[in-house]
């Protein structure tokens, strides 16, 4: 599975901060890994932004500073 058959603009609410989400993996030693991606880049056509998605992994999408 990849980030961009879980996330689409319909499922994203409309403040959210699509420029840079975050996608946290733990890995068997319980450390974290950090990745980084454009949504909106991802929905223009990037697909070096749609990562690839693994058991357990945390996807984050902060809201807009208003």
């Amino acid at each position: 599975m990849r980030l961009s058959d879980l996330v689409t603009q319909t499922e994203v609410l409309p403040y959210a901060y699509v420029p840079r989400i975050e996608l946290v993996r733990t890995k068997p030693d319980f450390t974290r890994e950090f990745y980084t991606a454009d949504l909106q880049q991802l929905w223009e056509g990037d697909r070096a932004q749609d990562l690839q998605l693994e058991p357990g992994d945390r996807i984050v999408i902060p809201s807009e500073s208003r």
